[in-house]
């Protein structure tokens, strides 16, 4: 399989204001009347790109600034909708006043409704371009998604050279849900490249979502059937599981194996089904970390340590369960 970026590529016209503003009403797409910040920007990205994949977003939006304001508002544990709205505000607004209200309305819901992504979704479904989405990348809108968008857009603005990065990206389903995967206090650094997403129902295989950030376009490489790729027989997963890693095996700094991906509260037995059903290929439990690093807070890490198809569980044994006990092997 050669990989390739999607056809539904995100190329953000809006460029970002360069001046902080509280003002209520919307701006729309100005253009940065300084490059200062370019310098830096294009600094931390190679930085980023010798960074642990996990550390990349992090590194990136520390130093790259195009709106003139840091991003710390929009990763900050409890949300403030002022500081959040002066930050759109000053790249470039809303597309109109009622998307504004939207916006800000869904953002004084989260004190009650903890659903963090709600008010970018809502962003996109009102104003794609200025959210950095269409219809490929609009599962992936957030407030990490908007930052990047509003980073490249004002690389392109301003005619940067910067090579490409990529960057791993939490998985979503089409209409922007993330699966309740075990958490864990820590995890292996290593960038997983494959997936298994397993249910009580069915078991589904295909690559890790990957972005690419470049001067003008914010992107998700295509590899395949989007997340969660495609329906596989529990007795053919092992062959087809080799057949797409041999499209693209692991390289330097990869995980050795496949993610499993579980709901934290499903049966350690079905998880550990499938990964009978893997034979001698190593494999993964997919975790959040606790604490998450900065960037995408709900990133897919892999546990600490690989599953043993014959570890010893019980019918009430979950897939928490096995993620505390990878975290502390015997």
């Amino acid at each position: 399989m050669r990989l390739a970026l999607t056809s539904a590529t995100v190329v953000i016209a809006v460029a970002c204001g360069d001046t902080k503003t509280t003002s209520s009403s919307p701006r729309t797409g100005d253009v940065p009347s300084t490059n200062a910040w370019v310098a830096p920007c294009v600094e931390a990205i190679d930085r980023a790109r010798a960074a642990p994949p996990h550390a990349r977003v992090a590194a990136i939006l520390s130093s790259c600034r195009p709106c003139g304001v840091a991003w710390t508002a929009l990763a900050a544990p409890s949300v403030v909708p002022g500081d959040v709205l002066e930050i759109v505000d000053a790249c470039g607004g809303a597309c109109s006043p009622q998307a504004r209200t939207h916006l800000s309305e869904a953002l004084h819901d989260l004190a009650t409704e903890g659903a963090p992504n709600r008010p970018w979704r809502q962003l996109a479904h009102d104003c794609p371009a200025a959210a950095g989405v269409d219809a490929a990348t609009a599962r992936y809108a957030s407030a990490t998604w908007y930052a990047l968008a509003k980073i490249a857009a004002g690389l392109g603005a301003q005619r940067a050279s910067a090579a490409p990065v990529q960057l791993p990206v939490p998985v979503r389903s089409a209409i922007g849900t993330a699966p309740n995967i075990p958490l864990a206090r820590a995890a292996d650094a290593r960038r997983p490249r494959w997936q298994l997403t397993i249910t009580s129902a069915e078991v589904r295989l295909g690559a890790m979502p990957t972005a690419e950030l470049a001067p003008g376009r914010l992107s998700i490489v295509d590899a395949g059937e989007p997340y969660p790729g495609e329906a596989v027989a529990l007795d053919a997963v092992g062959a087809r599981l080799d057949a797409l890693t041999a499209t693209l095996p692991p390289g330097p700094g990869d995980l050795d194996g496949v993610l499993v991906i579980a709901p934290r509260r499903l049966p350690a037995t079905r998880v550990l089904e499938v990964v009978r059903a893997l034979g001698d290929r190593r494999a993964y439990l997919a975790v959040a970390l606790a604490t998450p690093d900065a960037g995408w807070a709900d990133l897919p890490r892999a546990a600490a340590a690989p599953l043993a198809a014959a570890a010893a569980v019980t019918a009430a044994t979950t897939a928490q369960d096995l993620a505390d006990r990878l975290a502390s092997p015997q």
